[in-house]
């Protein structure tokens, strides 16, 4: 006897299945654990030689290698949920960072204090990018659902 299928069952397997929705909690961790880390005392900073290095190219750096891995064993995650969704989790969490210093874009990095880190167009730079991968992740679901029917 088959067992019957919910549509609540369905919509789960969709969204566990969409690697938007490993690309939204991605970047809310990131961001999280970037804000929960400076405002205990942290720096997120890596000084080396002099240089001063932002968790901003931190971020860069981690997006850049999940795309150049995702290219590069596109086939596999094409048929691996778990890796796909590995991959969109870290290409998220290095989104996060980005937009965590996104006053970092639009100052000049020598100025750049506290002050500037925690000021309201930052907290609206990660709420829009939240928004926007969040409609992303619902229109994904849409079109999923248009497909299989």
């Amino acid at each position: 006897m088959q067992k019957q299928v919910t549509g609540y069952e369905v919509l789960k397997r969709r969204m566990v299945s969409s690697p938007f929705l490993y690309i939204l909690a991605g970047i809310l961790v990131g961001i999280a654990i970037a804000r929960l880390y400076v405002f205990l005392g942290g720096d997120l900073n890596v000084r080396y030689g002099g240089i001063l290095i932002h968790h901003f190219f931190i971020g860069i750096l981690l997006v850049m290698a999940v795309s150049a891995i995702m290219f590069l064993f596109y086939d596999k995650a094409a048929r691996s949920v778990k890796l796909r969704s590995f991959l969109s989790f870290f290409f998220g969490f290095g989104v996060g960072l980005i937009v965590d210093e996104a006053n970092l874009l639009v100052s000049t990095a020598q100025l750049y204090s506290l002050s500037q880190y925690y000021s309201v167009y930052n907290v609206y730079a990660e709420f829009g990018v939240i928004a926007v991968f969040a409609v992303l992740f619902f229109f994904s679901l849409l079109l999923d659902q248009k497909r299989k029917a």
